[in-house]
């Protein structure tokens, strides 16, 4: 069936990803959420789909809202881009301010 596919490439996704971020430190730093949410409803399609008991499906659902939850969570507490942005555009500006101005007229 293509969930089973699609879980063991969601399988090999978190690991090689664990396996980079241990390596060189970079990476996503929440995704073990977004992982845990994507398999639990690859789960509850493929027990749906084998004739599984609604309690089943509906567990594996819940578990997966509830890894959307922690995702939000993880991802509410980050710092929003703005401060980042603001940043830039202040370098920008000074760095403008620096440079000579090219259609300034030239005393005589």
């Amino acid at each position: 069936m293509i969930a089973d596919w699609i879980l063991a490439a969601l399988a090999a996704e978190g690991l090689g990803v664990a396996a980079f971020r241990a390596v060189t430190g970079r990476g996503p730093k929440h995704f073990y959420a977004t992982l845990g949410a994507g398999g639990a409803l690859l789960i509850a399609w493929r027990a749906s789909e084998s004739g599984a008991s609604f309690a089943l499906v509906g567990a594996a659902l819940a578990a997966a809202g509830a890894f959307n939850v922690l995702d939000l969570a993880a991802r509410w507490r980050e710092p929003p881009a703005e401060p980042r942005i603001a940043h830039a555009s202040i370098r920008l500006r000074a760095s403008r301010r620096q440079a000579p101005e090219i259609n300034q007229p030239s005393e005589m």
